[in-house]
């Protein structure tokens, strides 16, 4: 597989939602539907009895909880190279983290628009968590619920001067938005350096992408 032509699989159970799917992901150049059916419990059975190679499964999570924990568990033990994105109408952000750690590489929502699938779809068949408002806020959620003895921990100003730093934001305009000092400011960036154990700005911004701190698009 290459990034030109990615295999797709989808598991939505009202028909003509999978069939519109179906015909508007086929318009795509580096697209190719080889199955669609209406429920995870499917996609297992047909790739196990048609050897069907699938690169990137697109789950809707119309099933219960734990049955979509559960098909997610299957796929990832028995087809682990299967990158799974979860669509649905419904955004619940203690779900979809808790999805997230199940191995999912992110959340589009049916009411997005339809570039935004395509780029979770190509981020998701290289192996990349696909980042959007929904994803990152379900990161941050968890990371907000997660305060447990020996995490690491962030004052809401190190939260904010974190993502101030994420919008690209120079140590005088972040002075000047939250009423402090440079000096203020630059000691503050060193003790999240320390904190952290990051030696950069680039490093501390990472950090704070891959632990849910920063909400990307947030302004």
């Amino acid at each position: 597989m290459t990034i030109h032509n990615v295999r797709i699989a989808l598991a939505e159970d009202h028909v003509l939602v999978r069939k519109a799917l179906k015909h508007f992901l086929s318009q795509h150049p580096n697209f190719e539907v080889v199955l669609d059916v209406e429920d995870g419990t499917a996609v297992l059975t047909e790739i196990e009895e048609k050897k069907i190679n699938v690169d990137v499964l697109l789950l809707d999570q119309f099933t219960p909880r734990t049955i979509t924990r559960d098909i997610i568990k299957q796929i990832r033990l028995h087809f682990p190279l299967i990158k799974i994105l979860i669509i649905s109408m419904y955004v619940d952000y203690a779900i979809i983290s808790d999805l997230l750690e199940l191995g999912i590489l992110g959340f589009v929502s049916k009411a997005a628009e339809p570039s935004e699938l395509y780029a979770a779809i190509l981020s998701a068949a290289t192996g990349q968590l696909f980042r959007n408002r929904i994803t990152t806020s379900a990161l941050y959620w968890k990371q907000s619920e997660n305060n447990q003895p020996g995490s690491i921990h962030f004052t809401e100003m190190q939260r904010k001067i974190l993502q101030l730093l994420w919008l690209e934001k120079s140590t005088q305009e972040i002075a000047d938005e939250i009423c402090l000092s440079v000096s203020a400011i630059e000691k503050i960036k060193h003790q999240l350096k320390e904190k952290i154990g990051v030696h950069s700005t680039v490093g501390m911004i990472r950090f704070a992408i891959e632990k849910g701190i920063i909400v990307v698009g947030a302004y």
